[in-house]
């Protein structure tokens, strides 16, 4: 079995910062250690499924404005899996970008 080697970072916190981070890890009955290194992972996870979210919804825009790209006939769009997750992804951020009321339909 090959060892696990780790990294080690330090971070410089304000008491009142440390007293959270601590009372939150032992609340959970882990270390500081273990709690940050998660909370950083979790963070990073996050930030870049967000970025990429963002390149998706821009692909998108592109290809709504590209006139090629909207001969394209529907069934092909249909079957292009890598298009359809762009689409949802992009109409997923679109749906958390609008506010209540701001579009109303005429009828």
């Amino acid at each position: 079995m090959a060892a696990h080697r780790t990294a080690r970072i330090e971070a410089r916190l304000a008491p009142e910062t440390l007293a959270i981070v601590r009372h939150a890890a032992q609340m959970e009955g882990r270390s500081v250690s273990d709690f940050v290194a998660s909370a950083a992972y979790d963070a990073a996870v996050e930030r870049i499924d967000r970025h990429e979210a963002v390149l998706a919804r821009m692909r998108m825009r592109e290809r709504w404005s590209d006139p090629a790209e909207l001969e394209r006939s529907y069934a092909e769009m249909a079957a292009d899996e890598e298009y359809e997750a762009e689409a949802n992804e992009w109409i997923e951020g679109l749906i958390g970008d609008i506010e209540p009321g701001e579009f109303k339909l005429d009828g």
